[in-house]
């Protein structure tokens, strides 16, 4: 099923028992579910309960499901990273029976492996891929003039293919253009050219050697080495590279120590030194996927060898980046 079709039924106000969403655009997933509950919420009152798969159990779902809450008897689950879920015959039952009205569950995964396929068997599935450019340009254009501002055809445009969307094999998604659109709409003007958004426009080199610390962290070093060299065929400066890992990996640093404690959003936000709460979650979501021990080590690796550099000269910098590279990615 696609995004739109599935908007105008949950607007129409049709009972969506289980969903299974996957797909790149995080940013449409979190409007879909947003959408979802204010619809559960027209009649009074719906809880709202995120988890993680990896901490619960089939009993805890059907528990959830079947139990009365204590604000409301409706309630909205959101279950993250869906594939990790272990799926027997009893899950499958419970998704089969989907009689209960007053509870919706959305299950979001990140990978398609045999669990997901057999939630997917059950339930509505919703794949949340990229938008069209007509689409894309509206959106921007609707995201200006909420804040009484005005974006020239040429500026959107410019703003699209610079973050490259559209790119083949493109990280960049709603979310990433909506930070940019927000920094934008931090000036004072009304108008906003072509001019000003090149001016406030992030080095799409930063963005890839965040990509690159992400896809180490997933163990996905092919896909790690390739942005490195689209960085090194680009141009990119390789002091400029190992600072970002540097300023990446003390980020990653903070964020795991955070994570075991209770501090609210906004403080973990000020203390990495960023404004979204998607990034925040990205960044700790990559900062769980290793140890302590492994976040140090692999801070102390790009700390020395960019010591090292700097000690011996700007002429074997490549070759000693590569090896960074190799070690950081074989470390676990």
């Amino acid at each position: 099923m696609k995004y739109v079709e599935i908007v105008k039924q949950i607007d129409a106000g049709s009972n969506r028992p289980f969903l299974l969403l996957y797909g790149r655009e995080e940013y449409l997933m979190d409007r879909l579910i947003g959408r979802l509950h204010k619809k559960m919420m027209e009649s009074g009152e719906c809880e709202k309960i995120i988890m993680e798969a990896e901490d619960i159990s089939y009993a805890d779902i059907y528990s959830h499901i079947y139990t009365v809450g204590f604000f409301s008897n409706k309630k909205l689950l959101v279950i993250n990273d869906a594939q990790k879920l272990v799926v027997d015959k009893n899950f499958e039952k419970m998704l089969e029976d989907n009689a209960i009205k007053d509870v919706n569950t959305v299950f979001i995964a990140t990978k398609k492996d045999s669990s997901f396929n057999k939630i997917k068997k059950h339930v509505d599935y919703v794949e949340v891929e990229s938008v069209t450019r007509d689409q894309l340009q509206k959106w921007i254009a609707r995201e200006f003039q909420k804040k009484s501002k005005n974006i020239g055809y040429r500026a959107i445009n410019y703003l699209i293919d610079n973050t490259r969307y559209f790119e083949y094999g493109s990280n960049t998604t709603m979310y990433s253009i909506l930070m940019e659109i927000n920094k934008i709409l931090s000036t004072d003007e009304a108008k906003i050219t072509e001019e000003i958004v090149k001016k406030n426009l992030s080095d799409f080199h930063e963005d890839n050697i965040f990509i690159i610390i992400e896809s180490i962290a997933s163990d996905k070093s092919e896909e790690a080495f390739a942005l490195y060299h689209d960085y090194i065929l680009s141009g990119g400066d390789l002091n400029v590279l190992l600072t970002m890992l540097s300023r990446n990996y003390m980020q990653l640093i903070l964020a795991r120590i955070m994570s075991d404690t209770t501090q609210p959003l906004a403080i973990r936000r000020k203390m990495l030194g960023i404004r979204s709460d998607y990034i925040l979650r990205k960044i700790t979501n990559n900062a769980m996927k290793m140890s302590k021990r492994t976040l140090s080590e692999s801070l102390e690796l790009c700390l020395s060898t960019q010591h090292e550099i700097r000690t011996t000269g700007y002429a074997s910098a490549k070759e000693k980046v590569d090896e960074l590279l190799l070690k950081l990615a074989q470390k676990k």
